[in-house]
């Protein structure tokens, strides 16, 4: 049996977690505004990036969320051209 410093089982003694398992470490949020950007944070090197983002409001025809991606480290957005973009909430972090 391999050997951990930590190990996690469920009710029926099945490992769930092992300390060798990449979990998520959430790292902060920040609004886009309404216009192309980037934000950075240097402690996304630390693992692999992820986002969510996060609006409650409905989004339609004219107004739309940006196209979001990573590039060097940094979370880029972009909107497309001919709709109204509106800002919105990414929450960001890490596994």
């Amino acid at each position: 049996m391999d050997e951990y410093g930590l190990q996690v089982w469920d009710e029926n003694g099945n490992s769930v977690l092992k300390i060798t398992d990449r979990i998520t470490r959430f790292l902060g949020e920040f609004d886009t505004g309404a216009a192309n950007g980037v934000f950075a944070d240097g402690r996304l090197a630390l693992g692999e990036p992820f986002i969510s983002v996060r609006d409650a409001r409905v989004f339609d025809s004219f107004t739309a969320a940006p196209k979001v991606y990573f590039n060097n480290g940094q979370i880029w957005w972009e909107f497309v051209f001919g709709i109204t973009p509106r800002s919105v909430r990414i929450a960001y972090g890490i596994y």
